[in-house]
């Protein structure tokens, strides 16, 4: 059977004219007209949270996160892996074919041209495809301006007064009302940050999208920088960027998606174990939610349609003739 589909009457209702939002309590927008009385009433609420000056803070860090390391010497094959981790099969190639050794040179060449030649028959259909990292982002990233915002994610703690907002340095801040220790989350491995999600029923574990798979931390309140040792990095040859994550309603499990393709990872965290998803057609996919009760998945494609994943057998239903993409 199918699901019952929810409708836009049971959210909030959007501000009358002449007023403006002022924050979100317990699911629900609150908004007050813009005269100075009723801005007074608001502020005065507000008045125990911190306040983050969001461009000064992060803009005054403009170095990325990778340049904070310092660089290691690594053979030609070394630089291949690490790139076959993060790039996948076309930057490997290409990695070996600019090396020194000839026969190796060679014949990557050769490989990387039937590679990119099959590539540009799929890039034909989605032309996305062909995107650099940066503008596959600009395109498919929640954010509304992800290449010149200072903030490009920011995620609420479910049940903790926190606040984890990523910035344009690559490195993620959580605020906390109770605390005046404010951690900032920063590694090699976390570049091109597209989406945070906070695991559900545990007060300190939250899980960073970015270029080349989901770094998932334990965030100790009283640490100002943790080490790597807080952090996970899971990854999948080739995947990436990635663009969304959600965690099922037990925090057993992290689902991640990127539009580059229409596989959809499933993690289970505690043993770094992963099953990929896949479904032909739809060019990749840039968004996904797991439902309150954890029955489905839901996720997006680039093209009109959507797919809706049952998670018991995991068999998916798709939903077709929208008039535009998810």
């Amino acid at each position: 059977s199918r699901m019952s589909m929810a409708s836009l009457s049971l959210g909030s209702p959007p501000p009358p004219l002449g007023a403006w939002t002022t924050c979100e309590r317990n699911c629900e927008y609150h908004h007050e007209l813009s005269d100075e009385q009723e801005y007074s009433q608001s502020a005065s609420q507000l008045s125990g949270y911190p306040t983050v000056m969001v461009k000064t803070q992060l803009s005054s860090s403009a170095v990325s996160s990778h340049d904070a390391f310092l660089p290691q010497e690594e053979t030609l094959w070394q630089r291949a892996w690490r790139e076959w981790k993060v790039s996948g099969l076309s930057a490997a190639l290409e990695n070996l074919a600019e090396g020194d050794e000839p026969w190796v040179s060679s014949l990557c060449g050769c490989l990387l041209s039937l590679v990119r030649w099959v590539g540009s028959l799929h890039g034909w259909l989605y032309p996305h495809l062909k995107f650099s990292c940066n503008e596959m982002l600009v395109e498919f990233s929640q954010a509304s301006d992800w290449s010149n915002s200072a903030v490009r994610a920011i995620a609420w703690h479910p049940i903790a007064p926190k606040l984890a907002v990523a910035g344009n340095d690559d490195v993620v801040r959580v605020f906390c009302l109770v605390t005046e220790t404010w951690p900032q989350l920063k590694h090699k491995s976390q570049q091109h940050i597209a989406c945070l999600a906070w695991r559900p029923l545990a007060r300190n574990c939250l899980a960073v999208g970015c270029r080349s798979g989901v770094v998932v931390w334990e965030v100790d309140p009283q640490v100002m920088r943790p080490s790597s040792n807080a952090m996970q990095h899971l990854t999948y040859s080739g995947y990436g960027p990635i663009t969304s994550v959600s965690w099922s309603p037990t925090g057993h499990l992290l689902a991640a998606c990127s539009p580059s393709t229409t596989r959809i990872m499933i993690w289970s965290v505690a043993s770094e174990c992963v099953v990929p998803l896949h479904r032909f057609g739809g060019g990749g996919t840039p968004f996904l939610s797991w439902s309150p009760d954890g029955s489905h998945v839901i996720s997006s494609t680039v093209s009109k349609f959507f797919r809706v994943w049952e998670t018991q057998t995991w068999t998916c239903e798709k939903y077709t003739n929208l008039s535009d993409r998810c």
